[in-house]
């Protein structure tokens, strides 16, 4: 009796080990070594994730990762670990039909992503990416971190305090996603949701438009710089706790260093009611906004006095002078949203006041700001 327990013993552990952590839930019978890993990227909200109506030729704040050209690094965690962007990794860079007869890049149901070869352009060269055979589980899932470095395709670990040009602006801005693939969806498209995951804060003035006549007040293209003053600089990623699967992984500010950051200019605007509005923006690590403190600093144009010349032409005298904006209370930020603050600032009075201040989801705002900054702009040939 005893050796026939034996021997069933001996029978289950083989028919157990005969189905191998390779095969349960491989969910496919054609395993084949070698099968590439592919990847889709969109960015949340955008219309590339297929939540919003924005028409086919709208591309609002981002939503294509600003270049054709952008690159991603992948990691496949285990146990979760905290993926390592800088030393262990996989690159892919974003391909469009033309090169590798995929799809348009907003069709996120076939891959737009392929692994980077640095020689050529025109390739794609699968053996430099993940293969299924390779990937290894956690709880029943294949986990990937990926992260999109949005300019400069390196890792950074504080934003650009200069960011008055398009491309340090955007370069400000990190992408990150999470996605977990059961087991069962081993060979199928691995399709990484991105996130902004730190604030944009745009700042709006509105000045008063000085007659020709006015000895006090400000002419057409009046403001010189902004600026977002005590800005902590730095972030840290938490990567301890889990999160829903294509969620959004919390970043913060951390560190003590505090920086003046210079914002980029989006827009100068004629109301058509002797106003002009101004606007500028600026990507920072998720603060607290705190109140009674210098937030917001401007150099204008301010006429101080007016005298007729000659030919009896009204002459304006100008002169930069230094502005402050000071919240009476904090002011809120959260990821992948913009806080936008209205300020106006009358002809007689030289303290920016504070008309509204709201938030607003990253993707329900839009600019003119151009999305396709030249190439060699970044610095990087490839």
């Amino acid at each position: 009796m005893r050796k026939d327990i034996y021997a069933f013993t001996l029978f289950v552990l083989g028919m157990c080990s005969a189905c191998s952590s390779e095969d349960m839930g491989s969910g496919s019978p054609d395993r084949q070594e070698g099968t590439p890993v592919l990847f889709s990227g969109s960015v949340a909200g955008s219309r590339t994730d297929g939540e919003t109506g924005a028409e086919e030729d709208d591309d609002p704040w981002h939503n294509h990762f600003v270049l054709d050209w952008a690159r991603i690094r992948v990691v496949n965690t285990v146990n979760y670990s905290v993926p390592d962007f800088e030393n262990s990794y996989y690159e892919y860079v974003f391909k469009d039909d033309e090169i590798v007869g995929s799809p348009e890049w907003d069709d996120v149901d076939e891959p737009n992503f392929f692994p980077w070869k640095p020689d050529t352009e025109a390739e794609v060269d699968y053996d430099r990416g993940f293969k299924w055979e390779d990937m290894i589980p956690t709880s029943g899932a294949y986990v990937f971190e990926a992260v999109c470095y949005s300019m400069i395709f390196k890792p950074f670990t504080e934003v650009y305090t200069d960011q008055t040009t398009e491309f340090k602006f955007w370069s400000a801005d990190l992408l990150l996603a999470h996605h977990a693939m059961p087991l069962s969806d081993i060979y199928s498209l691995v399709k990484l949701r991105f996130w902004h995951v730190f604030a944009m804060v745009r700042v709006q003035v509105t000045l008063p438009v000085a007659d020709p006549e006015d000895d006090y007040g400000f002419k057409g293209d009046a403001v010189g710089n902004v600026k977002l003053n005590g800005m902590l600089t730095g972030y840290t990623v938490n990567y301890a706790n889990a999160i829903e699967n294509n969620g959004l992984r919390t970043v913060s500010a951390s560190g003590d260093k505090r920086e003046d950051i210079s914002m980029y200019k989006l827009s100068e605007v004629d109301n058509g009611d002797d106003t002009r509005t101004y606007e500028y923006a600026a990507i920072v690590p998720v603060q607290e906004i705190r109140g009674t403190e210098n937030l917001v600093s401007l150099d204008i144009k301010t006429i101080t006095g007016v005298e007729q010349d000659a030919g009896g032409q009204w002459v304006q005298h100008e002169e930069l002078k230094h502005y402050v904006f000071k919240p009476s209370s904090s002011i809120e930020m959260q990821q992948a949203h913009m806080t936008i603050l209205q300020l106006k600032i009358d002809s007689e009075d030289s303290v920016p006041v504070l008309l509204n201040a709201e938030i607003v989801p990253w993707q329900d705002a839009y600019t003119e700001v151009t999305l396709t900054p030249k190439q060699e702009d970044s610095g990087d040939t490839n």
